[in-house]
């Protein structure tokens, strides 16, 4: 079944159609790796200290607090030991939306917000929310909460535990004009993507069957009847996929298992390059890298000449939209031929009518803000996605859940 995989073929003087393929953690979920956030942060309590799990009962229900997650944080700050990360305690406190499990698309989101969120108690700024823990509400060293602020949000209440921690490790003073806090989280986070990688590394040695499925999964979304001779890959993923024949290019965007540094940082669209919280950007973290490393090489994989634009097992979020610009500016969707194929699976038959309301409203989403960028021609943007109706340009294709279940008759390419 797989030895169609990456062979070449030419039809009687054809064009030959080059694809780009985005693709995100749907693409290693459906290759069946355990790669959730959901998954990893299940596996990092079932390890852990108790504190961990004691916060994990309270956010599913199973303890009652008259002040909620205070007094579990405050029952369990003296065991925290040199594994936990502030990142836990943050990741943890949202570890649900709502009825469903957190998304790594999720993840950029609580980073921001941690960072830049409003403190309702001060003038507004992470640095001055500690100080002012530090000076007025440390006594004994021990946290205190008077009455009037229980309702804190969760990102103020945990602050004052983060503190605690500090101290328990015999870190220097905190001044509110001192960017060392920057400093902590940023290496607290770097700590939660190397523990990240050791894991993704260790599932993928225990999963026989990846290999295989992304075999199956690769031959299906790059074997076509249309002359399909060129696919180069654009990852969000950590995980490797070998360059070989069709497959001419791959760029991981946010680093890579082999060389384990996986980035999980947030948008630079809205922050100050000045702002102490810059340094949390994807964008400052690949330049910091590659700064460091002089052997890693961006590969290029943006070109004028796709034919094809196809995505999948990506969200679609908005911290990504970034990318899929400048994909769309270079290849001038508009006034061009390439078409755009978005590729989904129903991971869950109860949920299929959602899934799939879902994933139109995301394609529709991203088009319609992409129209916005049209300064010069607002009506141009606003009949983008009309346009590439019209002209046969857009496409929405299910891909069966189960790998055995692949027609690899039925063409995606075909439109």
């Amino acid at each position: 079944m797989y030895n169609q995989l990456y062979k070449h073929s030419y039809w009687g003087g054809l064009r030959m159609a080059k694809q780009l393929l985005v693709i995100g953690n749907g693409f290693d979920r459906w290759c069946r790796l355990e790669s959730s956030f959901s998954q990893f942060m299940d596996d990092r309590v079932s390890k852990s200290p108790r504190i961990y799990t004691d916060i994990k009962r309270y956010m599913n229900g199973e303890t009652i607090s008259p002040i909620g997650i205070d007094q579990v944080l405050r029952e369990n700050i003296d065991k925290i030991d040199k594994d936990f990360l502030i990142w836990d305690l943050v990741f943890l406190l949202n570890s649900t939306i709502g009825n469903d499990a957190i998304m790594w698309c999720d993840i950029e989101q609580i980073i921001n917000k941690y960072l830049t969120a409003s403190y309702s108690k001060i003038d507004g700024k992470l640095v001055n929310y500690w100080s002012f823990f530090e000076h007025q509400m440390i006594i004994n060293d021990r946290p205190i909460i008077p009455t009037n602020m229980i309702q804190l949000t969760d990102y103020e209440n945990i602050t004052p535990y983060i503190y605690m921690y500090m101290k328990k490790k015999e870190i220097k003073r905190i001044d509110k004009n001192n960017p060392f806090i920057y400093k902590l989280i940023s290496d607290h986070l770097r700590k939660f993507e190397e523990d990240f990688c050791r894991y993704l590394n260790n599932k993928l040695r225990l999963n026989q069957s990846y290999i295989d499925n992304k075999m199956a999964l690769l031959n299906k979304l790059t074997v076509s009847k249309i002359n399909l001779e060129e696919t180069q890959i654009l990852s969000f993923n950590y995980t490797y996929i070998k360059v070989l024949n069709q497959i001419t290019k791959v760029e991981n965007v946010h680093g890579t298992l082999s060389n384990n540094n996986c980035i999980i940082g947030i948008d630079n669209s809205k922050i100050d390059y000045d702002n102490p919280v810059y340094r949390f950007t994807k964008t400052y973290r690949k330049v910091d890298y590659y700064s460091k490393n002089n052997t890693k090489v961006v590969v290029d994989v943006l070109s004028d000449d796709f034919t094809h634009i196809t995505f999948f097992g990506h969200s679609l979020n908005e911290q990504d939209y970034a990318y899929f610009q400048s994909i769309f500016d270079t290849l001038d969707i508009y006034n061009s031929h390439v078409k755009l194929l978005f590729l989904f699976s129903v991971y869950d038959e109860t949920k299929r009518d959602l899934i799939q309301t879902e994933i139109t409203s995301k394609v529709v989403r991203l088009l319609e803000d992409y129209g916005r960028t049209f300064i010069s021609s607002p009506a141009k943007g606003k009949n983008l996605l009309h346009k590439l109706l019209i002209s046969s340009r857009l496409k929405i294709k299910e891909i069966p859940q189960i790998p055995s279940e692949i027609d690899y008759a039925d063409d995606l390419f075909v439109y």
